[in-house]
């Protein structure tokens, strides 16, 4: 969409908002999210220059950043602890705005973690990880790290574990790699499972 700089009627002009929230941090056991508005005008082009304000729990964060050519604001919020935030995006001067809600959560009773594998075509895995209680009754909301980022980069993907425990990513083996090895671990245990993976 090509942006519009001229500027429409405010009855035109709307804000829609995303969020990408991060896994937990280890160290303070806080969450990153990073919130992307998007203004948009007449049939929906980008629009530049709108002035866009951020919220977060009804407080406004900082001063009003305006949007770039694609029509985009981006602000991110660090540090934040379990429960439920919201977070709103609001055009300056004329209120139209846009809401969030989400929920972190800290993974409670996970004792077991367990890996398996699928193999897509050679050279590329699927790779699937399970958290469990000791009674085996999955772990939802758990987050999975991987302790050699360099050795498997895209298990830093992983979302948390769905209400099944789960979560899981591709693995996709560079020209000439022989082996992939993985250790991964519950945040904020020490429950852990490695493997390794062959093309």
């Amino acid at each position: 969409m090509t942006p519009q700089s001229d500027a429409p009627e405010d009855k035109d002009l709307r804000v829609l908002l995303e969020g990408t929230e991060s896994a937990q941090d280890e160290a303070t056991r806080t969450w990153q999210i990073i919130l992307i508005a998007t203004a948009l005008g007449v049939r929906d082009r980008p629009r530049q220059n709108v002035e866009i304000q951020f919220y977060h729990n009804g407080e406004a964060a900082d001063s009003p950043i305006a949007t770039e050519g694609d029509g985009r604001a981006t602000k991110s919020f660090s540090g934040l602890t379990a429960g439920v935030h919201t977070f709103e995006a609001v055009i300056a001067g004329i209120s139209k705005k846009s809401k969030l809600t989400r929920t972190f959560k800290e993974p409670k009773g996970a004792a077991k973690i367990r890996s398996r594998r699928t193999k897509i075509r050679r050279g590329e895995w699927k790779l699937i990880f399970t958290v469990f209680t000791e009674e085996n009754v999955p772990v939802k909301d758990a987050v999975i790290e991987l302790i050699d980022a360099k050795a498997l980069p895209e298990v830093n993907d992983l979302k948390p574990t769905d209400k099944n425990g789960d979560t899981s990513c591709i693995v996709i083996f560079g020209k000439d790699q022989k082996e992939r090895f993985f250790t991964a671990r519950v945040l904020g245990t020490t429950i852990e499972t490695w493997g390794n993976l062959f093309p």
